[in-house]
């Protein structure tokens, strides 16, 4: 009994660390495949984020261009000699400045990226903790982006009252 006791402590005792190295080794594979399934997630977010965004500012491009054409059909169609011209100026100012606000955005966009990989590369190459990294274009390009939105809709309201106005009589 005692030899067999024995026989099964050196057994043990030499496949522990097989057993051991395999379960590591399965523990790693685990947080391995984890990581993959992150980074493969991530990949697809920002796949989506460069997606919804070229999606938008072609949105905001082809809503202002048409909001400028039915105001200009309706000032020469439909009310030629209007009572009233300042809320359609006042429109034609605001859809202006949120196409120009959408095309700035483009650049501030691209200048966005570019600091960003400069970002990467001081925190990857030198050691810079990602924290103390600004991009101050990333904030510029969603500052510019929510004010052509709000520029749009204000632009929406003045001519809609230009129409109002300009249809009563």
């Amino acid at each position: 009994m005692q030899l067999m006791q024995k026989e099964m402590f050196l057994i043990l005792a030499l496949t522990l660390p097989y057993l051991v190295g395999a379960v590591m080794c399965d523990q790693d594979n685990k947080k391995d495949a984890k990581y993959e399934v992150y980074i493969n997630e991530r990949n697809s977010l920002v796949e989506a984020i460069k997606s919804s965004s070229n999606q938008f500012d072609k949105a905001i491009l082809t809503l202002v261009a048409g909001a400028l054409a039915l105001s200009l059909t309706f000032v020469d169609k439909i009310s030629p000699t209007p009572i009233s011209t300042e809320y359609i100026l006042t429109a034609w100012i605001l859809f202006s400045l949120s196409l120009l606000f959408t095309l700035i955005s483009f650049l501030t966009s691209r200048l966005a990226c570019e600091k960003q990989i400069e970002n990467l590369e001081s925190e990857y190459f030198d050691g810079i903790e990602s924290n103390k990294l600004k991009n101050p274009f990333g904030v510029t390009t969603s500052i510019l982006n929510y004010a052509s939105i709000l520029l749009f809709l204000l632009g929406v309201v003045f001519l809609i009252l230009f129409c109002w106005e300009n249809l009563k009589t």
